[in-house]
């Protein structure tokens, strides 16, 4: 079961650059937009977390700095991880269940045309791009994915624990929390036992270092499409944007896909067309944590 949820403090992003750099939801000024999937597993308080605090720590980050970043988005998952995991840790004895539950976390940002992607798991996002030539609208994989049924990612676990033979039969590499994958001091009881390791661990299992990548928007953009596992395993790339172009309406070709899993598709040509909108709406999913 997925949950949706539309947050009234989510619902618009405005960058305002005032004499102290603050940021701020005015009603006027550069816009961005801000959109979230956050797929949860073993429980919905980590996917519930990140919807709670990762936007305010993003608009915290963005105002220091007077600008959005690579940087900025970094420290906005590094500050949410760490929140978590202090709360966590001071209901150990009490819930020692909460060390175990863990998000997938993909995140969309565009600010002055230049599009972020920032991705902890195995939800990825697709840009719609349109090739005039042809009039095709062709599929590009904006965000790297953290499966291990990908070679690369089952490379980069062996050396990273060379000493654990069995590392690979996790199904992604990195998440919010899943302390218990992390701290050694948390994989012991009263942690439940199907969740210990039968040896301790030397180094964290799971990386919280989301990869973000960076891409310049072109007015041949036409759509962006965010989703968790549940589409991209049973829709390849293309097929997905074939749904979405050849839908009578990008809403109609989302809730095709919406269907499969947690997705969003957003409409990029906004930006280019609509340059006097000031607001845009902004919006999250999450889990719940169940299949």
């Amino acid at each position: 079961m997925f949950l949706v949820e539309y947050c009234s403090e989510l619902a618009i992003l405005s960058f305002w650059p005032n004499k102290s750099g603050s940021l701020s939801l005015l009603d006027s000024g550069p816009y961005a937009t801000f959109v979230g999937v956050y797929d949860g597993h073993d429980g919905p308080e980590t996917s519930r977390y990140i919807n709670d605090h990762l936007f305010q720590h993003l608009k915290r980050f963005a105002a220091e700095q007077n600008s959005m970043s690579v940087d900025v988005i970094r420290k906005a998952f590094q500050a949410t991880e760490e929140g978590f995991l202090s709360l966590i840790a001071s209901q150990w004895l009490t819930k020692p269940q909460m060390s175990s539950v863990g998000s997938c976390c993909l995140v969309e940002v565009i600010c002055d045309g230049t599009l972020y992607v920032a991705n902890l798991g195995d939800s990825w996002a697709i840009l719609g791009r349109l090739v005039k030539a042809t009039g095709e609208v062709l599929a590009l994989q904006l965000s790297a994915e953290h499966n291990a049924i990908i070679e690369s990612v089952r490379q980069e676990l062996h050396s990273m624990h060379p000493d654990d033979p069995q590392i690979v039969v996790l199904k992604h590499n990195g998440s919010i929390v899943d302390l218990y994958l992390k701290n050694v001091e948390f994989n012991k009881e009263p942690l439940y036992a199907k969740f210990r390791l039968q040896e301790p661990f030397k180094r964290p299992i799971l990386s919280a270092d989301p990869s973000i990548s960076v891409h310049e928007l072109e007015p041949h953009d036409q759509f962006l499409i965010l989703a968790s596992d549940g589409l991209w395993e049973h829709l390849s790339n293309q097929e997905a944007v074939d749904i979405v172009q050849n839908s009578s309406h990008k809403e109609q070709g989302m809730d095709m896909l919406s269907g499969k899993s947690m997705c969003i598709v957003a409409r990029l040509s906004q930006h280019f067309v609509q340059h006097n909108e000031e607001l845009l709406w902004c919006y999250t999913l999450f889990s719940n944590g169940t299949n």
